[in-house]
């Protein structure tokens, strides 16, 4: 019966060209926004598709990445947000969180000059302390990560990327290599996969030991930085970042302030949270001692509007499809007659016009992989995650036909049931 449904649906696909041409426009549409939706917001935040590489502990990691300092002075508006932290506050209050399984403290990808060999005046580099290499895990494509006693003495060693390797050495053989960074030169202890992250908490192209750079520029305690270093804190488990939290809750009014500044709060938060956070600071800030509060409402706001929106255009083409098939259906009335005339049950019409409509639904589905793929490529060269475009695409193509089903359905049984002398003379009740 499958058989029949498939080539009955093939000789109406082709007899009506245009409603089939514009059911693939709509089906396209929705599914290459959606697959494009979605890789932008996993890259951005890592948390859609679950724990890719580097971000493979992503279910249980908690970043501070930003702060709201007090003016103690009584000057001013009170408070200053927005600050990134500086490596010896993380050091000496998140670093000893006992209930945390690993903390690592990082830089921003800050740029350096790049003399000798290259065109190019500047590479981009973070600085990094030994834990960097367990929290986060890159692919080697050759060497090893520097250790954390590499760290502890300051040795100049680099990380580089398989990228910054092709561009700078001409090849992905560079361990051992030399690279001259800010005019003293970094022995290359690894060559990492690039993988397809792009994500803000790990990336760049070159990452060498924070203590290789001058003590005075990140051992001295302050609350502040500005090149801005990160931490990334490891749960045990994905349940205990509310034990590690509330830990930190109880470090922040112990958090020794420095000259004018002292610590209002600095939320760990998940990737996700920390994306909301960093668009929503002031309004944080402003919330005071119920930052918290504000943080938990930002996020639940920003996931209804979020999944709202989703809803809206994943309706849209649903009911455009359900339009589209009354009217296609109902250009097979006389069709729909016979088969009743001639003992068709209303089940066997329903499964032939809803397997019609999946069919179309899962052509679309194929054609939106590589249009997705061209796009992608286009507007974000080197950056393609095809392991993520696969799976957004089988959410996606699932999804597209359940809505192809349901857009199929009601207007199959409305059909169906018409009696045999309704459907051929085409009066409607």
């Amino acid at each position: 019966m499958l058989r029949n449904y498939l080539k009955v649906a093939l000789k109406v696909f082709w007899r009506h060209k245009y409603f089939t041409v514009v059911n693939l426009l709509g089906i396209c549409t929705t599914l290459v926004a959606a697959i494009i939706a979605t890789m932008a917001l996993d890259m951005e935040i890592g948390e859609v598709t679950g724990n890719d590489p580097p971000e493979i502990h992503n279910d249980r990691t908690l970043h501070l990445s930003m702060m709201v300092l007090g003016d103690r002075t009584g000057h001013g508006h009170g408070f200053s947000y927005g600050w990134r932290p500086a490596y010896a506050f993380l050091d000496r209050y998140v670093r000893t969180l006992e209930t945390a399984e690993n903390v690592t403290i990082f830089s921003r990808p800050q740029t350096w000059g790049l003399h000798g060999g290259a065109e190019e005046a500047g590479v981009e580099v973070r600085l990094t302390d030994g834990a960097f290499w367990e929290v986060f895990s890159f692919e080697f494509i050759q060497g090893r990560p520097y250790t954390a006693a590499e760290v502890e003495a300051g040795a100049l060693v680099a990380v580089i990327s398989d990228r910054f390797a092709r561009r700078f050495f001409g090849s992905s053989e560079a361990v051992g290599e030399s690279v001259p960074l800010d005019g003293r030169p970094h022995r290359v202890a690894g060559v990492v996969d690039p993988g397809y992250s792009r994500r803000a908490s790990a990336w760049t192209d070159v990452w060498v030991p924070v203590t290789s750079t001058p003590a005075e520029e990140w051992r001295p305690y302050r609350l502040k930085d500005r090149r801005g270093f990160s931490a990334a804190v490891l749960a045990p488990r994905t349940v205990d970042r509310e034990r590690v939290r509330a830990e930190f809750a109880t470090v922040m009014p112990r958090v020794e302030p420095v000259e004018d500044d002292s610590l209002l709060f600095a939320p760990l938060a998940t990737a996700f949270e920390e994306w909301v956070i960093s668009d929503n600071m002031r309004q944080i800030a402003e919330a005071g001692h119920e930052w918290r509060s504000a943080i938990a409402g930002l996020v639940v706001r920003t996931v209804l509007i979020g999944g709202g929106v989703v809803l809206v255009l994943l309706l849209l083409p649903v009911l455009h499809l359900v339009n589209i098939n009354i009217s296609r259906i109902e250009e097979r009335a006389a069709e729909i007659g016979v088969r009743r005339a001639f003992g068709g049950s209303s089940r066997t019409l329903v499964g032939q016009f809803i397997a019609e409509n999946v069919l179309l639904t899962l052509v679309g589905g194929l054609l939106s992989l590589p249009l997705s793929l061209g796009l992608w490529m286009y507007f974000a060269p080197g950056t393609l995650d095809i392991l993520l475009m696969l799976r957004a695409f089988a959410y996606g193509t699932l999804c597209a036909a359940l809505f192809g089903a349901l857009s199929g359905a009601y207007p199959s049984w409305k059909m169906a049931r018409l009696h045999p002398v309704q459907a051929l003379t085409g009066r409607r009740t």
